[in-house]
């Protein structure tokens, strides 16, 4: 029995771009950047929209403005959108599942995107999808995790958030992430987490605060060992690239954070940067997007991840593969 692709588009997509934490009420210099770069194709990561409110009228008015920005509109009549949310999109500020306007929230965020009236998210709880893109030898599958939705709550003390018992995704989110892996045959996957994934250290929202649902992840990666994984992420107003070596794994698991697009951290006089063991560059606090490049050339292709900001600045560049 054959497994359904989602979205499949025998495009073959060599440029993705990626992004997240955009304040709609602030400039937005940064889609004429990304569209100099020629993008096949740009990935929200969340916070896409700021309405800072569980208000769902709120949440509308916040999209609405982000969709008549200028330079969005024309960003997004030349470049295929896809993505997931973040808490604030989502609408409550590091919220989970008993968000009482989750549904309703949901639907304004496929309006946004542009999702199909027939797309399977309309019809079922959750926002996770995949899209895979090209024809056999190129083919490249982005996973978008949902990790809002079904999300347990957290537990934390006076510095944080602290790991606890609890689930990040849900049964139904659980049972179709191991499908995805299980029955794809893309030569890259691309998974698009909200949050990060592979730090342990921050205080701060991350798949560790509920430890075991980031050591089923790392256990369906290790089972399945789908061809060329790596994961990119938002959330956190900086970008970061690290990577954790896992057992059985040829190549260690790479993770590209890039945040902010015009929202970057506040860096006061007492501010100290967080320690991060995985971290395998220098961290960047400016504005930013990611940059997926990848070569198809013979039977092993070739992904480089850059982050890059205004006035065409080259922060820092990794070859994952």
């Amino acid at each position: 029995m054959s497994y359904p692709v989602e979205h499949p588009n025998d495009q073959v997509v060599s440029t993705i771009a990626f992004g997240s934490c955009n304040d709609q009420n602030r400039p937005q210099p940064m889609w004429k950047q990304i569209l100099q770069q020629n993008p096949d194709l740009f990935v929200w990561l969340g916070d896409n929209v700021y309405p800072d409110s569980e208000n769902l009228d709120d949440i509308m008015v916040a999209y609405r403005k982000q969709l008549s920005n200028p330079d969005y509109k024309t960003f997004k009549s030349q470049v295929p959108i896809i993505g997931i949310w973040d808490d604030h999109d989502y609408g409550v500020n590091d919220g989970g599942k008993h968000f009482r306007n989750k549904g309703e929230s949901k639907d304004f965020l496929l309006q946004f995107l542009g999702v199909d009236e027939e797309d399977s998210r309309h019809f079922r709880a959750g926002a996770y999808t995949s899209y895979t893109y090209g024809t056999p030898g190129k083919t490249v599958r982005i996973i978008l995790i949902d990790t809002r939705y079904f999300r347990d709550n957290l537990k934390r003390n006076k510095e944080g958030y602290i790991p606890t018992v609890g689930d990040m995704l849900g049964l139904s989110q659980w049972s179709w992430l191991e499908n995805q892996f299980k029955h794809s045959e893309a030569d890259v996957h691309i998974i698009a987490s909200s949050i990060q994934v592979l730090p342990i250290e921050h205080p701060y929202e991350k798949w560790d605060n509920l430890t075991e649902s980031r050591r089923k992840l790392f256990e369906l990666i290790q089972k399945y060992q789908p061809k060329n994984t790596f994961i990119i992420s938002g959330d956190r107003h900086h970008a970061e690239f690290m990577e954790l070596k896992l057992n059985g794994m040829e190549q260690p698991l790479f993770e590209a954070t890039s945040s902010s697009l015009n929202k970057p951290l506040n860096r006061d006089s007492t501010w100290v940067e967080e320690a991060n063991k995985y971290r395998i560059r220098s961290a960047i606090y400016q504005e930013n997007y990611g940059l997926i490049r990848i070569l198809w050339q013979g039977e092993n292709p070739s992904v480089m991840v850059d982050i890059k900001g205004v006035d065409n600045q080259h922060f820092m560049s990794h070859k994952v593969f």
